[in-house]
């Protein structure tokens, strides 16, 4: 998803209980492996209960993290204590929010942006193409290179190597605007109205 111009890839992971199932067990591992790998955490919690053990647990474990947490269900009464909350973390931000009525969600992305604006988020190398027809560009430049290079390998004529060399580049100028064939106009045409 996209937050202020932010992409943000979102894992919504299992609760994490104490259980003797190995299915639940399972799930609660990989829920800790993701808060492992996690630039930014969300840490939901339910507002119109009490914090549990689990909770207390988990909370004490985002103190290194970097974190926001969500109190969700802030249309229903208040149960869960802000200051006890408060009291588990170090410095993280706590925002109130009611996903069923849309409350806070304008706080809670404020809190994402300040976050990763604000350099305590370091964005990491990774690439992210969220247009079809640019990862199908970019997948074709991918494989004429591929091709380019198994040619060099293999010795052969350094013309037929130009030539998947030229098609790597023609997908990549499809993506930075670069190259503009026939097929990407038809297409730039048949999703947007375009009038005079």
């Amino acid at each position: 998803m996209n937050v202020r111009g932010i992409p943000l890839r979102i894992a919504d992971t299992a609760g994490i209980t104490e259980s003797q199932e190995l299915i639940e067990q399972k799930g609660i591992e990989r829920s800790w492996d993701c808060i492992e790998k996690a630039d930014l955490i969300l840490a939901i919690l339910d507002g119109s209960e009490a914090l549990s053990t689990d909770d207390r647990r988990i909370l004490g474990s985002l103190t290194q993290k970097k974190a926001i947490v969500v109190i969700n269900k802030i249309d229903k009464p208040r149960r869960l204590d802000l200051q006890e909350v408060a009291g588990l973390l170090s410095g993280n931000t706590i925002v109130e929010v009611s996903a069923t009525c849309k409350l806070g969600l304008e706080s809670l992305e404020d809190s994402i942006s300040d976050m990763v604006w604000g350099g305590k988020i370091a964005a990491n190398d990774e690439v992210i193409i969220t247009n079809i027809r640019h990862r199908d560009s970019v997948r074709r430049a991918e494989e004429a290179l591929d091709r380019a290079i198994d040619g060099l390998n293999k010795e052969m004529p350094a013309e037929l190597v130009a030539i998947d060399i030229k098609e790597a580049l023609e997908g990549l100028g499809e993506v930075t605007g670069e190259v503009v064939t026939e097929d990407v106009l038809e297409f730039i045409f048949s999703q947007f109205c375009i009038g005079k």
